[in-house]
């Protein structure tokens, strides 16, 4: 897929200059000189303002399986640095401030790397990030690396010391606390479940939620006595 979205053009800023005058600089990163047609400078203002409005999302939880926004193009891709760790507290979607449920949020870990997926987002879908991110996460900076390169992107990371922070405990405490909440999203059961298969399908062997996994199983994984109340919106 090429950068402005089109699967069969790869090539496009050659057959735009191939129109022009000799002397057409098809390699000319300034993508202005002397001479060139009128189309090829329509073109790269075009794409130079849809590159600046585009975002690199990286998704490691949540975003695996529920894509609720619109996005141009997703690839396989991993962040350094990182682990990922059922330490944040959801008070909203899959729990309640009373009975809060647990969710993946972002650890600093040198040398390890976490695995997911990013997504070319434009500008007006950050908003609608932003709010599905609200309880507790925050936008920062990451240097996002796939197959085909390196990207600067973005992701949502819930800090240690925002209100909502939970982290670690024992497994079996963090099991029975995923086993007995449930919010407006759902039950937080069905979240790790949601998780563990998404990472299946990528190939991820992730340590931590695969203990989870199985120590929820052990428990029983009986159903969440506040499931009854889970509400028409989408899953978390």
């Amino acid at each position: 897929m090429c950068e402005i979205g089109h699967s069969a053009c790869a090539n496009w800023r050659f057959l735009l200059c191939a129109l022009g005058p000799p002397g057409c600089a098809a390699n000319d990163e300034s993508g202005c000189v002397r001479g060139q047609p009128r189309l090829w400078h329509s073109a790269s203002l075009v794409r130079r303002e849809w590159v600046a409005l585009a975002h690199w999302v990286f998704g490691y939880g949540s975003l695996l399986w529920r894509v609720d926004f619109p996005y141009q193009e997703c690839r396989r891709a991993h962040i350094r640095g990182w682990s990922r760790r059922f330490w944040q507290a959801s008070r909203d979607h899959r729990g309640t401030p009373q009975a809060p449920g647990r969710v993946v949020t972002l650890i600093a870990r040198p040398g390890e790397q976490c695995d997911g997926l990013v997504y070319r987002v434009e500008e007006n879908s950050l908003a609608r990030l932003d709010h599905r991110e609200k309880d507790g996460y925050q936008r920062i900076a990451v240097d996002i690396h796939t197959t085909r390169g390196p990207l600067p992107g973005i992701t949502y990371v819930a800090p240690p010391g925002n209100p909502g922070y939970l982290g670690p405990r024992r497994l079996d405490e963090m099991a029975r606390q995923i086993l007995e909440a449930a919010g407006a999203s759902g039950r937080n059961l069905d979240y790790l479940r949601e998780l563990a298969e998404a990472l299946l399908r990528l190939g991820v062997a992730d340590s931590h939620v695969a203990a989870l996994t199985e120590r929820a199983k052990a428990l029983g994984a009986r159903p969440a006595p506040t499931a009854r109340l889970r509400t028409t919106a989408q899953r978390a």
